[in-house]
């Protein structure tokens, strides 16, 4: 079926009402015109299934002007017109042909046959009233065609080259010695070692972004040369807090290497160094950069250098600084604060990368959420085109709590503030899953490099949001947690928001809610399955991700697959009094627990409920302990339970006393996959039917005793990898498996990352810490080969070798061989960030030579740390100690 329906500009949005049957649509949205910034939005029924970002001047693409003017007001004010346009200097070219700028391609599931009207409105990213009228008719877009496509065809399968990979290389806090803390408190140099760089390695974290500034100044006095000092010592505030000193700052740096990690220094010249802004020169911004530098021995200690409020920036000056301290120091410059007018030209080059705090513009165009601004990603191929591979490094915003209710107004004709730069769980996973989802779309490139988080600081991030944070950045895709929708849901922080400030729709600030269900609602997800659970409400309700993306809010390809999940009926049952416990909140595996009272005069009972989730896995399982108070009388002894698997038939596959497996197709032409339900239960009940009925799988029994036991086991079909999960206890540092389950939980070992041999290919991978058994570590191993696997939980492999300097996970080895004298090994490079222009190997012993691919290759630091190529490829590498 092909539709086409223009719409002429978000005054007046335009919709289309069409017929559909049950299946998978795909429907395709055009750009044709563009005078300003903006976005556009997709909404089937009312509800949000896609968006896309509309260039604006001096962004990727320009903007241009492709189609006649609209309104009449262009003729009737033309004073005014011309006015505005001259304050925005849109190029008005008025083509009289229509062109396409881009076509977006969104999802759209049907579960039923009937009519359905799609919406496409236009946005102004304006603040004024004036602006806004003159952008009324400033963005053009249409719905092309809706056509039909099979389910499959919209999964997002995982390339080749990210099967083993996390899909942010490099993670980790961002830490600050008083920026942010609750009445500017200086954080000690052992708090920071301890809480930002020890606790994070345990996870698994590579990369360390150090703030060392206080709110008077640099926590440490520079190293200006004699004649610097001259003309600088009184230039630039240093903290009158003894608490910091240069060499202390130093040796912070150096134990977040020594734990593998990348440094990032962090200047950030809007808090402390605030005299940057007052009239200083380039030469003494060079001065004090060269002097800090100096003092924190950067050509050793640092990956990149961050620059934000650096006004004005000037990435071509201060270049060659960073190189005279090792061509290996990136510089990321901020495009929040200022600096984006003169690093616009730069950003996307190979030598200055952008930095994207998480509460302002640049981020949300890139990552598609926002606190405070409306945009959704540009298409990569606009930066890929117009200004080269782009390689971003993202500042995610882990903070539950903030010393500061709100930002000041972002401008002074802009009468709304920016949001609050708290967040809740759901927000965490809504970050740090988009913004890795670009290197899924994008394998090739991996341009989403880098992220770190606002902040460490244990009242700002206690520990509900720190083991967020870790698990989920660990492997953003691959993750699975369970939360509540406090900030994405209906009615949450996003909906009160928007509602306190009374935005009008044209406005825009896209503070709207993402979810369709209530901010009480928790939820335990992974890219395949969402499980949601009501305080209010016996049952749960199952939806599926049918691209497998995670993506549970703006997508048209998440359906309702089991509605209820669960629900017990037993007499006049008219009591209920619910709990819900997240038992592991996030990591390889998620679990989330129901304390259900239910009750009625006949018979009272209580449930418990464990559910449970691995990551990778379309199944879950319930695990149910139902206690009656007594034994039921009369009709409450006959107990009827629900699982609403909609549209499907049942035959039975395997039937037993104490269990039965029943397979569930596809009988409506939906196009879903085969749906496996394995029902088991206890002694204690009896005469156990199982039939389908009321589009779902009804279970009746006969209470004959107090207590009873079901397990509960649903495989949608939508993952291959079957949801086994073992225990072994670690009584040393290495532990031999002959397979490998979907998640290993391993007890009595450290918790650190671990590394894994799979065939002949040693992989380091991190590990989480469980919140329900805190002795026990929990590893996703389900991606591993088939056959044997080995784990070594150690820091350097055969205690020799690692990769270092952010790289641990996107380098490999294989055919490790130590001996007294000598070692051997392939090393094995794969997708590292395009910042790090060379691959660390560490030793953990001094060598007094190296080979890499036959050829003499030159040791550092005291003979501990070699470098190889940072490009993808095996390098043989031979060493003597």
């Amino acid at each position: 079926m092909n539709t086409t329906r223009s719409f002429p500009g978000f005054a007046t949005p335009g919709s289309v009402t069409i017929d559909l049957t049950q299946g998978m649509y795909e429907v395709a949205v055009a750009l044709r015109e563009a005078t300003l910034p903006g976005f556009f939005t997709l909404e089937s029924d009312g509800l949000e299934i896609g968006s896309g970002a509309v260039p604006a001047r001096n962004n990727p693409q320009g903007t241009q002007r492709i189609a006649p003017p609209g309104p009449q007001w262009h003729a009737n004010d033309r004073q005014k017109h011309l006015e505005l346009v001259r304050n925005w200097n849109p190029p008005d070219t008025f083509k009289a042909s229509v062109l396409t700028l881009h076509t977006w391609v969104f999802p759209l599931y049907r579960d039923r046959q009937g009519t359905v009207v799609l919406t496409c409105r236009a946005h102004s990213s304006c603040l004024n009233d004036e602006v806004m009228r003159f952008c009324a008719d400033s963005i053009t877009v249409e719905v092309m065609t809706v056509r039909p496509v099979p389910v499959s065809s919209v999964e997002q399968k995982i390339p080749d080259a990210l099967m083993h990979r996390p899909l942010v290389p490099i993670w980790g806090w961002m830490s600050m010695t008083s920026f942010d803390h609750p009445d500017r408190a200086v954080s000690t140099p052992r708090e920071l070692r301890t809480r930002a760089i020890d606790e994070s390695a345990a996870w698994g974290a590579t990369g360390f972004e150090f703030l060392p500034v206080n709110e008077d100044g640099l926590c440490f006095e520079p190293a200006f040369t004699t004649e610097e000092a001259e003309g600088s010592s009184s230039a630039w505030p240093v903290s009158s807090d003894p608490t910091w000193t240069a060499s202390e700052a130093r040796e912070l740096l150096q134990h977040a290497r020594s734990r593998g990690m990348a440094n990032f220094l962090f200047l950030y010249t809007l808090y402390g160094l605030s005299t940057l802004r007052a009239g200083t020169d380039h030469q003494e911004r060079e001065q004090l950069l060269r002097a800090i530098l100096t003092t924190l021995h950067a050509d050793r200690l640092l990956t990149g250098v961050i620059l934000e409020g650096w006004l004005p920036v000037e990435p071509s000056r201060i270049l060659p600084l960073l190189h005279d301290y090792g061509a290996q120091t990136a510089l990321f410059v901020s495009v929040e604060s200022g600096e984006q007018i003169d690093a616009r030209d730069l950003a996307f080059s190979h030598e200055v990368y952008p930095y994207i705090a998480h509460w302002a513009t640049f981020s949300v165009q890139h990552t598609g959420f926002d606190h405070s601004y409306p945009h959704a990603p540009f298409p990569m191929s606009w930066y890929r085109e117009i200004m080269g591979p782009p390689c971003f490094y993202m500042q995610g915003c882990a903070q539950t709590h903030h010393p500061r209710k709100r930002f000041p107004r972002i401008s002074p004709d802009c009468s709304i503030g920016v949001s609050n730069r708290t967040v809740s769980p759901d927000w965490i996973a809504a970050q740090i899953v988009s913004f890795s989802e670009m290197n899924l779309l994008h394998p090739d490139e991996m341009p989403a490099a880098a992220v770190c988080w606002e902040a460490d600081e244990p009242t700002m991030a206690p520990e509900p949001a720190r083991r967020y944070m870790y698990a989920l950045s660990q492997d953003p895709y691959r993750a699975c947690y369970a939360c509540r929708l406090e900030d994405t849901g209906s009615g949450g922080e996003i909906d009160l928001k928007r509602e306190t400030r009374r935005i009008r729709p044209e406005e825009t600030l896209r503070l709207r809610r993402r979810h369709p269900y209530p901010a009480t609602s928790t939820v335990l997800r992974n890219r395949f399955l969402e499980i949601l659970f009501f305080t209010d409400r016996d049952y749960s309700v199952l939806r599926a991700d049918l691209t497998g993306r995670g993506r549970y809010y703006h997508n048209g390809a998440c359906t309702v697959t089991a509605d209820p999940v669960w629900v017990t009926r037993f007499g006049d049952l008219r009591e209920l009094v619910k709990t819900i416990h997240l038992t592991e909140p996030a990591g390889p595996l998620s679990v989330v627990t129901e304390s259900v009272s239910l009750g009625g005069s006949e018979a009272r009972c209580t449930e418990n409920r464990r559910w449970t989730l691995l990551a990778e896995c379309s199944a879950f399982s319930l695990q149910l302990c139902r206690q009656w108070d007594s034994i039921p009388r009369g009709s409450a002894r006959t107990v009827e339970s629900f699982i609403g698997l909609r549209g499907r038939t049942m035959h039975v596959i395997r039937a037993d006393e104490m269990s039965q497996v029943v397979e569930l197709n596809d009988a409506t032409g939906s196009g879903l996959p085969p749906c496996t339900l394995t029902i088991a239960w206890d002694g204690s009940v009896d005469q156990v039917q199982v039939r389908h009925e009321h589009d779902g799988v009804l279970i009746r029994h006969r209470v004959i005793g107090e207590a009873e036991t079901w397990t509960i086991s649903v495989e949608s079909g939508l993952s291959q990898l079957r949801p086994v999960v073992e225990t072994v206890a670690c009584a040393d540092e290495t532990i031999n498996l002959d397979h490998a389950p979907a998640v290993l939980r391993v007890r009595g070992a450290p918790h650190r990352s671990v590394y894994v041999r799979a065939g002949n290919i040693w992989r380091a991978r991190p590990s989480a810490l469980s919140a329900e058994h805190p002795d026990e570590l929990l590893l996703r191993l389900g991606d591993c080969a088939p056959g044997p696997v080995e784990l070594r939980f150690e820091d350097y492999l055969y205690s020799w070798l690692r990769a270092a300097d952010g790289c641990r996970y996107v380098v490999d080895f294989s055919s490790v061989n130590v001996s007294d004298e000598h070692a051997e090994a392939l090393v094995l490079v794969s997708s590292v960030p395009k910042f790090v222009k060379k691959v660390h190997i560490e030793s953990s012993f001094p060598l007094a030579d190296a080979r890499i691919n036959g050829k003499d290759c030159e040791l550092h630091e005291d003979g501990h740390v070699l470098f190889v190529p940072a490009a993808v490829g095996v390098y043989t590498l031979r060493v003597r100690r």
